[in-house]
């Protein structure tokens, strides 16, 4: 039989040998490319702690002590500086072996380091995605491209009626009702095929179920979050149809304004968390939207940070009960500032809760110089 040993040391992997105290009694030829360093290097004492990185020793220390106890064998990555300074990530793998009485572990050691900066990156990205989909104003569900659930938000959530840590791993067509699946699966078919045409999967009126039973019409729209064959993400979009219901009754229920047509006045209902439940005409024009498009969308997203903080104190008094009146400036969908005199009455329940309110702006104009 041939010397094993020739065969070894002319794979990528770097056969090693530990006592058992981690002391290097063997190290193939390939460990002069892994860190750059000379064989006999290897061998001397406290080579261990002067190439891994302090916060990866301790880890390192634990699963080799736990693989000698239990005579059994152990897969770990650890950062290791090579002799020009530079951190590469190496995996050890090694197994228990018993030499003359005396214990060792015997395997291999490679460079990981391009499968560690491809996790870091989908990691990175992942991240992205979560918080967008957390943060977003509408119901968002993440899914692969299965259709298997990833994540989703706390609108999500409220509308389906589960919660992420519930429903999450399933596929999203469990949050449809039996009778519409299949054309679930068409759009998805649809948006296989051809993803970046967003017009054909946007907007679309749909009805899912929420975790009670009950059918929930609904807005859909998918987006493509990442295009790797892989690890492609596929992004849910649902806006509550219920919304434009309730604000057309509400609309017919409105107070008119004196010498204005309906949507002529600049007005507007918000839900108890500043949502478009209603949206006029002229009010959705001011912002550069059509009506409907503003309808569930936040108005700290539509009218900006800084003039939302302008309104806090109105919405303060609202959530109180009582209506306000400030004076603001506002810019409209050109980028020119108008200021306006907004105005706030609180819608209440029947047990007298604040459920949201009526906002209503009218341009103050300006005195001739």
């Amino acid at each position: 039989m041939r010397d094993p040993s020739a065969f070894l040391e002319s794979t990528p992997l770097v056969p090693i040998e530990l006592d058992g105290n981690g002391n290097v009694l063997y190290v193939g030829a390939q460990a002069r490319d892994l860190l750059g360093l000379p064989l006999e290097a290897w061998a001397r004492e406290g080579f261990w702690a002067d190439r891994v990185l302090p916060d990866d020793q301790a880890a390192l220390a634990d699963v080799r002590e736990n693989t000698l106890a239990a005579r059994g064998r152990h897969s770990v990555d650890m950062r290791m500086e090579r002799a020009n300074g530079r951190v590469v990530w190496v995996c050890e793998l090694l197994s228990f072996a018993e030499v003359d009485g005396e214990p060792r572990l015997r395997g291999f050691l490679w460079d990981v380091t391009d499968r560690k900066q491809q996790e870091l990156t989908l990691w990175r990205r992942e991240e992205r995605v979560r918080a967008l989909v957390r943060s977003a104003p509408d119901a968002m569900v993440l899914t692969d491209r299965t259709g298997s659930v990833l994540n989703m938000n706390d609108q999500a959530e409220s509308l389906f009626g589960y919660r992420l840590d519930d429903i999450i791993g399933s596929s999203i067509d469990l949050l449809v009702p039996e009778r519409f699946r299949p054309r679930m699966k068409q759009l998805r078919r649809v948006f296989e095929r051809d993803p970046e045409r967003r017009s054909v999967v946007e907007g679309q009126a749909f009805t899912v179920e929420r975790g009670d039973g009950d059918a929930v019409p609904v807005e859909l729209s998918l987006s493509l979050v990442s295009s790797d064959d892989h690890e492609r993400r596929i992004l849910w979009s649902l806006r509550d149809l219920t919304v434009r219901r309730r604000a057309a009754s509400e609309a017919r229920a409105r107070p008119s304004h004196p010498g204005a047509e309906e949507d002529d006045a600049m007005t507007c209902t918000l839900d108890r968390l500043w949502r478009y439940r209603y949206v006029s005409g002229a009010y959705a024009r001011f912002h550069g939207w059509l009506p409907h498009q503003l309808e569930g969308r936040s108005l700290r997203e539509v009218v900006g940070e800084r003039a939302f903080a302008r309104l806090g104190g109105a919405f303060d008094r609202v959530r109180e009960g009582g209506a306000a009146s400030v004076r603001a400036d506002l810019a409209n969908a050109d980028g020119e500032t108008a200021s306006m005199q907004v105005s706030l009455v609180p819608h209440h329940d029947d047990d007298g809760e604040v459920t949201g309110c009526t906002l209503l702006m009218v341009t103050i104009p300006s005195l001739p110089v």
